[in-house]
């Protein structure tokens, strides 16, 4: 390739290009495609690059434990799991509906699985607003600060709750330093 060509496509941003032209120009002589028919090629491959770059920007971000998806679960582990139920949440249908999932149950049900893979489902999904994520606390020494929280929610820590929920904080005295 062209080192010019190359250095072109790349100040474009066009990296896609410059990785599928040499197969893609060998496929349009060996199968005679006019000159269209190799641009769309070429740009379907860019498109598909700039997908998989953004799903796993949005992967990395969601910082999920595990990937796990709902093709994966294994559903005669519990036949009693409502099978129809979580596949309609897995359609992400209560997304757009600004409806809410709250899903409950013992340990070792599958929770979790489910629940990684309706989220994978969202990010393949390119949703373009961010989900709502629940306040989770972190465990270690940050114990009790919330290290996600929602747009618009405060973040707490211990300090900032009071040590008995019925009591009204104490206030320190004017001039007083911790």
């Amino acid at each position: 390739m062209n080192v010019d060509l190359e250095r072109k496509l790349r100040h474009l941003r066009l990296g896609g290009f410059v990785e599928a032209l040499p197969v893609r120009t060998q496929e349009a002589v060996h199968n005679h495609l006019a000159h269209v028919e190799f641009l769309e090629l070429l740009v379907e491959d860019e498109l598909a690059r700039r997908r998989q770059f953004l799903f796993q920007r949005r992967l990395k971000q969601a910082q999920l434990p595990q990937l796990r998806t709902i093709e994966g679960f294994d559903w005669d582990f519990n036949p009693k799991l409502p099978k129809a139920l979580i596949l309609d949440l897995a359609t992400l249908r209560f997304i757009p509906e600004r409806s809410g999932a709250l899903i409950l149950g013992a340990a070792g049900l599958g929770k979790s699985h489910i629940c990684i893979g309706i989220a994978m489902r969202a990010i393949r999904g390119r949703l373009h607003r961010p989900l709502p994520l629940p306040l989770r606390s972190r465990r270690g020494p940050r114990r009790g600060r919330c290290h996600r929280h929602p747009q618009g929610a405060h973040r707490t820590s211990k300090r900032s709750r009071p040590s008995h929920p019925g009591r009204p904080r104490r206030t320190p005295p004017a001039g007083h330093r911790r």
